[in-house]
């Protein structure tokens, strides 16, 4: 009866222990939630007009082409892609929360100009939203077809795993990691079909790193890309770019 008595305890005492890790995990969770909802209140996208310039560059894009996460815009990829091309001018339209089907409210913008590069940072938020795959196939083909009329030069960068970032409680991870290798398939194809550059984060190393050091290369709200998250962000495009012969000036 004692021992009965002893292994309910204990077995009650696990399940509070429990209980409360995983309500502390959630509270976690919803605290970074508003600290990224800080993050981006206060991002400015970068942007460069220079009406003269020989070389005119596009971005489009979601919170990774705004650059949120960044301690200053200029640690972003349309950022440091100023700093390597200072007489280019760049016209950045990325907007926090942007899913692919957005881009196209993007590109109504800038009319029937065209651009000698096109940046697209977009998919993630169409992961984190659960946007349909199939709908998602539609909107990225439709946005794919558009860009390509406007630029021989195209490149798209989504970002790696997002179910490894580090915000999300356990157990909750691997959902997005699925949803993640579920749209980057589509990615794969679509960019293809289109003649559309990939920069494929979820397998040339830059996963590897961001899962190596979570803290060094995660912003603050532990989801968005650091300033040095950004960095090899960069250097995986700037490599593409190079490959391709591209940006040679």
């Amino acid at each position: 009866m004692i021992e009965s008595k002893y292994i309910l305890f204990v077995s009650f005492g696990l399940i509070l222990a429990l209980a409360v890790w995983w309500a502390f995990d959630w509270y976690n969770f919803y605290q970074h939630m508003q600290i990224g909802k800080n993050l981006a209140s206060k991002a400015q996208r970068f942007e460069r007009l220079l009406p003269q310039a020989d070389f005119k560059i596009l971005v489009l894009g979601d919170s990774t082409a705004v650059g949120t996460g960044t301690t200053n815009n200029t640690y972003s990829v349309a950022g440091r892609l100023a700093e390597d091309l200072p007489n280019s001018s760049i016209k950045n339209l990325g907007v926090n929360g942007a899913l692919v089907s957005d881009l196209n409210s993007q590109l109504d913008q800038v009319g029937q100009q065209n651009f000698d590069l096109i940046i697209i940072q977009a998919g993630g938020n169409d992961v984190v939203y659960f946007t349909d795959l199939k709908k998602f196939e539609t909107d990225l083909a439709t946005v794919l077809q558009k860009v390509t009329e406007k630029s021989d030069r195209v490149i798209m960068l989504s970002s790696g795993d997002i179910g490894a970032s580090p915000i999300w409680p356990a157990g909750v991870g691997w959902i997005f990691t699925k949803r993640t290798l579920e749209a980057r398939q589509i990615l794969l194809e679509k960019t293809a079909a289109y003649g559309v550059a990939f920069v494929d984060l979820y397998s040339n190393g830059v996963n590897v790193e961001f899962g190596k050091e979570p803290v060094r290369y995660h912003s603050p709200d532990s989801f968005h890309p650091s300033d040095e998250g950004y960095e090899l962000w960069y250097e995986s495009l700037k490599m593409n770019f190079k490959n391709r012969g591209w940006l040679s000036r």
